[in-house]
């Protein structure tokens, strides 16, 4: 693997897989205090975001979980029945779909993230989940093909594998559990372990078990050349890493703020972490440039009345690769995802009005 050579890479827990924890999880009481260090930011700027004009009027976008831009076109992934990728296409101002929903060869059951690849600069790749598979989409075939678009695909031999990203065309980066212990594995698309590194004992005081902080501790990476930067979703952590060609793993920066209250739930014969009703989300999105990294951050707990209200936010948290802040960006609408132009000038994001709308703002 040659780490230097990487193109950027984000990739991303969507907002689906942290509800259907979140359901998993349920909500319950705990006495335990959660010690949340108080984060002061040298700046703190305010936008307002602009409504995106989209090429179709009526444009069917579904559910929105995630997006991406990529030579120079919005790429959105929605939980929809048949298609579940919108292409926006801003140089032929199109309108189309792609990624095909079912059981078949290419088609997608449970698509976990989407993002560039770096493989190359026209490419981006979706996770299947329930496949444990990893998807790969040329742009150029999306605009001439749409939905008949056959993706290549490859087998990711991990069953703990919770999220994963090409590095190169021989490895790729893997987070989940690995040998009962680590965060992050490293594999050759022959499924040999090239590294391990990373763990879930972030909470001294915490005594469950592996299975159970893997599940509590989840949360988006991106991938940036050979820097690597994890969020936690459930809590305020940023663990920042830069990998080298011998395959040796620097920790370059940690910000810890507060630690996911849960309580493990292994009945049956399955594993649970059971959020507490006290326990307030995280960072619910993560979007990268050379010298910083972008964190839309919630900081809200869940509401039985209204679940959906803790994974959006008008608040993102900007720090440097040594998990230093730098700024706090506040706008004045609330998002549930977001994507950084590939110039670093211009950030999209969706919001719900009640419907779902496009806005952006210039950096």
């Amino acid at each position: 693997m040659e780490p230097e050579a990487l193109n950027h890479k984000t990739m991303k827990l969507l907002p689906f897989f942290n509800f259907l924890l979140a359901s998993l999880l349920m909500l319950s009481c705990n006495t335990s205090k959660n010690k949340d260090k108080i984060l002061t930011f040298p700046v703190v700027n305010e936008y307002q975001t602009i409504l995106f004009e989209m090429p179709d009027e009526n444009p069917i976008i579904g559910f929105p979980s995630d997006m991406i831009c990529l030579d120079s076109a919005l790429i959105i992934y929605s939980h929809k029945p048949q298609n579940c990728i919108n292409v926006y296409d801003l140089k032929s101002n199109e309108v189309f779909e792609t990624g095909r929903k079912g059981k078949g060869p290419g088609e997608l059951v449970m698509p976990m993230g989407i993002d560039k690849s770096n493989l190359d600069g026209k490419s981006f790749e979706i996770y299947d989940f329930a496949k444990k598979a990893l998807f790969l989409f040329h742009i150029d075939s999306c605009r001439t093909h749409h939905e008949r678009t056959i993706p290549e695909w490859y087998k990711v031999k991990d069953l703990t594998t919770y999220q994963c990203a090409f590095l190169n065309e021989q490895t790729y980066l893997a987070n989940g559990l690995f040998d009962d212990h680590y965060q992050f594995q490293i594999n050759d698309t022959l499924g040999n372990m090239k590294a391990q590194f990373g763990d879930y004992n972030f909470n001294p005081e915490d005594k469950n078990g592996a299975m159970n902080k893997s599940l509590a501790f989840q949360g988006p990476f991106s991938l940036f050349g050979n820097k690597l930067a994890w969020a936690c979703s459930s809590s305020r952590i940023l663990q920042t890493y830069r990998l080298s060609n011998d395959y040796t793993i620097t920790n370059t920066g940690n910000h810890i703020g507060s630690f996911p209250l849960y309580v493990a739930d292994n009945r049956g014969r399955g594993y649970g972490s059971r959020f507490t009703a006290d326990n307030a989300k995280g960072y619910l999105d993560i979007a990268t440039t050379n010298d910083r990294i972008y964190l839309l951050y919630s900081g809200k707990k869940y509401k039985k009345e209204d679940m959906s209200d803790a994974v959006k936010s008008n608040v993102i948290h900007v720090y440097d690769w040594q998990a230093n802040p730098l700024e706090k960006i506040i706008l004045d609408k609330e998002i549930v995802n977001f994507t950084i132009d590939e110039a670093g000038y211009t950030i999209y994001g969706i919001t719900h009005n009640p419907e779902p709308q496009i806005v952006y703002f210039r950096l």
